[in-house]
């Protein structure tokens, strides 16, 4: 597992199978290799029990150090939004969960107020 250059990514090859090479330096960022010879920067997290990819674009339009750039953003945001419970709705992706609670963190968070109590939370369903 070396980390990703532009001579690892120029020397990775086609073959039968899809394949990826994985970063030393991020573990959840890597290279992924189609049977077609082409080649994109992916990221993989986990959101809640469910393993996501996000895939960050094709090796001819993004450098490694940018692809690597977006890798440690997506990682991070993905483990704030996975630390709020029920901020994560893992049918949106990473990118939208980030735009606020969810209508069932704001229950969630409603459900622990102390009886006759007004709850605190506003929630804007735009």
């Amino acid at each position: 597992m070396p980390k990703l250059t532009k001579r690892i990514v120029d020397a990775a090859e086609a073959q039968p199978a899809e394949y990826f090479v994985w970063d030393s330096d991020i573990p959840s960022f890597g290279l992924r290799v189609l049977p077609s010879g082409r080649k994109g920067y992916v990221v993989q997290y986990r959101a809640g029990r469910r393993s996501r990819r996000i895939s960050l674009g094709p090796s001819t339009m993004l450098t490694c150090e940018q692809a690597r750039i977006r890798a440690i953003t997506i990682v991070a945001a993905a483990r704030t939004v996975a630390s709020v419970p029920g901020g994560v709705d893992s049918t949106l992706g990473v990118e939208k969960s980030l735009r606020g609670p969810t209508l069932w963190a704001a229950l969630y968070l409603s459900a622990e107020r102390s009886a006759g109590t007004r709850p605190t939370v506003m929630i804007s369903l735009t």
